[in-house]
């Protein structure tokens, strides 16, 4: 087996993968901006039933999608991300 075939089948799998990565970012990034102000009604259907409204997993949790949520409109105002 000659040094040139692993090598060529190796690069465009690489290529692929990153290319996969960047679709799963852009699409977790658009299903953020939907999940952030959907936090909203979380929270008023958790405070008029007298429950707690977070615990600190969800906390952590909630944090996250809110900066994603941000990230994401960031994003699709200055064109980095298309829908």
């Amino acid at each position: 087996m000659r040094l040139r075939e692993p090598c060529t089948s190796v690069l465009p799998r690489l290529a692929h993968g990153g290319i996969r990565h960047q679709r799963r970012q852009k699409f977790l990034l658009l299903s953020t901006v939907i999940l952030a102000p959907a936090t909203l009604l979380y929270v008023k259907a958790r405070s008029e039933r007298g429950r707690r409204l977070f615990t600190p997993t969800e906390i952590a949790l909630c944090a996250l999608i809110v900066a994603g949520g941000i990230t994401g409109v960031v994003g699709l105002w200055t064109g980095f991300l298309a829908v």
